[in-house]
Formats: structure tokens, C-alpha cells, sequence
């Protein structure tokens, strides 16, 4: 029973660690990076640590992107928040609309680790995630939402 668990473990671990290998466009990246950024700014406070954890993120998952390319986006999305958070949220949440099947998957896994990341999987992170994942047309309780 336990060797069933394990060997189920580590297929799950090879799964995320070759969706994560995989090479992604720009396009997708950036719907990555807006996910992210969405959960990490959930609960209304994205200060700088947590800024520098994304990227870091970013930076170890997705070594064939820049660091600039991160902040860019980043950038991106605190403009929109900052000129109306309602129709920020709605704006990015629409772009990561746009993701294919394969891509929308990786997207709710990388929800769910920056989500996890403090330890905490949080009410508004899990409503921000729950948000993602509907606009991607996922089922909420493949991902516990």
C-alpha cells in the first residue's frame, strides 16, 4: 500500500516537473506570470518579499525567461489594479482565459504552489484561485476549491 502512494507521488512529481520543462511562449508565460500574481496579491498586501519570492519563482521554473520579462508583467498588473481593481482583476483574469487546455493545467498548478508557498493556502487565495480556474473552465474540485 504505501510502495502504491510513493510510486503514485513521484508520477505526480515527474508530471509537474515536465509541464514545468516544457518550453511555453511568451504569451503563455505572461498568463503564468498574471496567475501568480493574482494569488500572491489575493489578500491585498503583494509587499516586497513576497515580490521577490515570485520572482524567484518565476526565475527557478522558467529559467528561459528574464528577470525584466517578470517585472514587466508584474508591472502590467499593478497598473491595471491601480487604475480600477475590479476591472483589473476581470482584465487579467480574462487574458489567462485565453489559455489552451495543457497550459490553463500548469497555470492552477502554479496557482496552487504560490498559493501554498507561506504555508498557508488562504480563503483569498482560494477565491482568487477559484476565479482562475473557472475562467479556464476547470472543475473546482480537481484542485480543492
Amino acid at each position: 500500500m504505501f510502495g502504491t502512494i510513493l510510486n503514485a507521488g513521484k508520477s505526480l512529481l515527474a508530471e509537474g516537473e515536465k509541464m514545468f520543462n516544457r518550453v511555453i511562449d511568451t504569451s503563455t508565460f505572461k498568463r503564468v506570470v498574471y496567475a501568480a500574481y493574482l494569488i500572491a496579491s489575493a489578500d491585498g498586501d503583494f509587499d516586497s518579499d513576497e515580490r521577490q519570492s515570485l520572482v524567484k519563482f518565476m526565475k527557478r521554473d522558467f529559467p528561459d525567461f528574464d528577470t525584466s520579462d517578470i517585472l514587466a508583467y508584474i508591472k502590467e498588473c499593478d497598473a491595471k489594479l491601480e487604475f480600477d481593481k475590479r476591472m483589473g482583476i476581470q482584465e487579467i483574469i480574462d487574458e489567462i482565459a485565453r489559455a489552451n487546455t495543457e497550459d490553463a493545467l500548469m497555470i492552477m498548478r502554479v496557482c496552487a504552489f504560490i498559493g501554498e508557498a507561506d504555508g498557508t493556502y488562504d480563503a483569498d487565495e482560494k477565491l482568487m484561485a477559484r476565479s482562475i480556474a473557472l475562467a479556464l473552465g476547470l472543475p473546482l474540485a480537481n484542485y480543492n476549491l
